[in-house]
């Protein structure tokens, strides 16, 4: 179910065609193949109607970034910003379908849940750091309350490391940017545990990972390779833990991986060595760059 973001009425939609409105109602082209025979061909995508939680926290994220880097535009900006942070500390109990946009009932995934905290934390920055209005109280409340349920159903049974959803204690590679936003310190033995969890449960051929383990359905047919931006944000989390030289390596292995014109797919299929999904693909390159400012910052 979409949700809006109430003060404005104004949906906070998953996907936006080019022009800022809904994209067409998902349907399969039928006597089409796709590129190598690939099938079904699509039109649209169904998970414009789902509740994704995290995406909320990713534009509080974003635009805090913005701000902190001398964008003026805030304070235009802050009754949307304001208004998706009431959002976060309204909705933050329900589950959602993911980053993963999985097609299934909703849960309670933890890395929507991190986010919705993050967001909430950049709300709060954004606040204070522009003396602007907002229920600071009810950001603080929800946001305490969010994390304390996070450290207490987000982890495994023996409390050792994140697992991918309440109830759940299966991976994820999402769990790797949990430091990233500043939810737990790389040097946190749970995040430890949790990153050396996810490279070994999650690799793939020794090059990339997945998304999640493969009797995981997400809904849609098919094998997926592994995900460029999932290797990258290992990258990362091997920085924050304290492994610069182990990220360095990996880093380059992915290197090695580039398409023919230096650039990278969604996916990749480790045993043909094909780039698969749409390519170039534009979140692959964010962690390309994001991993290699994170090994930047080491040198």
């Amino acid at each position: 179910m979409q949700r809006t973001i109430e003060q404005h009425g104004t949906p906070l939609a998953v996907l936006y065609d080019v022009n800022g409105a809904a994209p067409p109602p998902e349907r399969n082209i039928e006597g089409v193949d796709g590129y190598r025979g690939s099938r079904p061909v699509r039109v649209g995508n169904a998970a414009d109607g789902q509740f994704q939680l995290d995406v909320y926290g990713e534009l509080l994220e974003c635009v805090s970034i913005c701000d902190s880097m001398g964008d003026d535009a805030m304070r235009a900006h802050w009754p949307h910003m304001r208004a998706a942070a009431d959002f976060i500390a309204a909705h933050w109990q329900e589950p959602d379908q993911s980053i993963w946009e999985m097609r299934s009932a909703p849960r309670h995934y933890v890395h929507s849940k991190v986010m919705a905290w993050a967001g909430l934390q950049r709300a709060l920055w954004l606040k204070r750091r522009h003396d602007l209005d907002g229920d600071e109280e009810s950001w603080v409340n929800q946001a305490e309350a969010l994390r304390q349920l996070v450290l207490r159903r987000g982890v495994s049974a023996d409390g050792s490391h994140f697992i991918r959803a309440f109830d759940d204690d299966r991976l994820d590679a999402s769990l790797l940017l949990l430091a990233r936003v500043g939810f737990i310190e790389g040097s946190d033995e749970r995040f430890i545990n949790t990153v050396d969890a996810i490279r070994k449960q999650l690799d793939e051929g020794g090059v990339a990972l997945r998304r999640y383990p493969a009797e995981i359905s997400d809904g849609l047919q098919g094998r997926e390779g592994a995900f460029f931006i999932c290797s990258f944000w290992l990258v990362e989390a091997l920085v924050q833990t304290g492994r610069p030289r182990e990220a360095k390596e990996f880093f380059e292995q992915l290197l090695q991986r580039k398409g023919e014109h230096g650039l990278f797919a969604e996916e990749f299929d480790t045993r043909s060595g094909q780039h698969l999904g749409n390519i170039p693909q534009a979140f692959s390159h964010v962690g390309l760059i994001n991993a290699a400012l994170s090994l930047g910052s080491f040198d």
